[in-house]
Formats: C-alpha cells, sequence, structure tokens
C-alpha cells in the first residue's frame, strides 16, 4: 500500500486508516472531512487494482468494496456515507446531541446518493445489474445524456432550491459551518464540473448560482485549500 501520515500539532492519538484507491473517488470528501476536523489518518491507496482483488478475495474487506476506515483498535469500518458520519461525530462535522439538526444532515447526504445513483450504475454497470451495457456505448451514451440534460439539473435545483431560502445560507443544512453532507456532496459536483463523467456537461452548472457558491466556499476552506497544497507538495517531493 502507498501510505501518507497526516498528524496535526498537540494529538497524540493513535491515527485511522483510510484505504482506497489512489484516485479521489468516494474517498476524497472523507480525506478532506479527517483533514478539516485535525483527525490524524493514514491515507492508504492500493498501488494497482490486483493488490485491492486480492484484499477483497481475502475477506478483510466488510462488503468487498472500499473505502474502508481502520481504527486504531482494528475495527473496520465501510460504507462511504457511514465512514463519513462516524468522522463526523468525532470530528465535530456532525452532531451528537440534536436529532433534528441530525436528520436534516442524514437527509442531505441521502439525497446525494439518490443524486449520483444513475452516475454511479453507468459507471459500474455490473456491479448494480447493469453488465448487459459492456459493449454497447451508445446506450451508455444516452443513458449520460439524460443524466446531463434532466436528472443531474433535476437534483441542482432542488439544491438551488433550498440554499435560497435564507439569502446568507452557505451551507446545506443552513450552518454557521460545513456538516459533513457538504464534504459528500462537494467533491462529487466537483469531478463533475471538471468534466471527470464522460458524458455528462460540465455546464450543467449554468443557472445554479448558489450551487457554484457553495462549491466556491467549500474549495476556499483553509483545510480544503492546505490539505490539497500538501498532498502536491508530497507528490512533487518523490
Amino acid at each position: 500500500m502507498n501510505e501518507e501520515l497526516y498528524t496535526f500539532d498537540g494529538s497524540t492519538d493513535e491515527p485511522l486508516k483510510l484505504a482506497y484507491f489512489d484516485i479521489k473517488g468516494k474517498a476524497e470528501g472523507i480525506r478532506l472531512a479527517l483533514y478539516h476536523s485535525k483527525i490524524n489518518f493514514v491515507d492508504s491507496r492500493f498501488p494497482s487494482r490486483a493488490v485491492f482483488t486480492k484484499q477483497k478475495e481475502s475477506g478483510v474487506l466488510p462488503y468487498g468494496q472500499v473505502p474502508l476506515l481502520i481504527l486504531p483498535e482494528g475495527f473496520r469500518l465501510a460504507q462511504s456515507t457511514a465512514i463519513m458520519r462516524y468522522v463526523g461525530k468525532i470530528g465535530g462535522l456532525y452532531p451528537t446531541d440534536d436529532p433534528v439538526a441530525a436528520c436534516k444532515i442524514d437527509a442531505a447526504a441521502d439525497q446525494v446518493s439518490d443524486m449520483f445513483a444513475g452516475v454511479s450504475v453507468s459507471l459500474y454497470q455490473e456491479r448494480f445489474g447493469f453488465g448487459f451495457l459492456n459493449g454497447r456505448p451508445a446506450d451508455v451514451a444516452a443513458v449520460r445524456k439524460d443524466l446531463s440534460e434532466t436528472v443531474l439539473p433535476r437534483h441542482l435545483g432542488d439544491i438551488e432550491k433550498s440554499l435560497k431560502t435564507d439569502p446568507g445560507r452557505v451551507w446545506l443544512t443552513g450552518r454557521s459551518e460545513p456538516s459533513i453532507a457538504d464534504f459528500v456532496l462537494v467533491p462529487q459536483l466537483q469531478k463533475l464540473m471538471d468534466g471527470g463523467v464522460e458524458g455528462i456537461d460540465p455546464d450543467i452548472f449554468t443557472g445554479f448560482p448558489k450551487v457554484c457558491r457553495l462549491i466556491e466556499a467549500f474549495n476556499a476552506l483553509p483545510s480544503v485549500v492546505e490539505f490539497t497544497a500538501e498532498r502536491e507538495r508530497r507528490k512533487a517531493a518523490k
């Protein structure tokens, strides 16, 4: 595994270990949440697909999937939103004493899952029972076209509407600071904005200024800026 340790001044806690592929993917929001919350962690990345497959076949990966969060005592947490919720509880991005506020955050995070369900199916066809789309690029292109022109804009419109309820509102659930919902959503939106999914037009964000403001505010968080710069510095140093 290719591993990078991130620790913070004043913290003597044993680091958590986050295992994923050497891409941003579903682990990026978790990495950023850990760094934002100043939680010591190891960013552990599979050097190849073969290494991942070997671990999957060995049974050490719950549900055979990543991301995987390994606690110092050895307990293994699976599923990205569940991991994010755990990180949020120990790092202050998720309320532990306000069930209504927690429900609002859960609802926003679940909405992200709904929004990207079609994108996930189009990318990982066999996993979701759509293996028949393999070798049928025209059908996949038609799915992506509908996602780009209809499905994703509808969800972006819902987010835009929720952000417009308060002129000063920036974050998804109306908090004065981000919650795990923002860390779940924005990295995935950024991937679309960067043209990271073939057939999804990056210009779909035109007409959703509040959503664009959310993305800009998230990317301007000092922790996000610092983590991004530090990661690039370490890559350049290798």
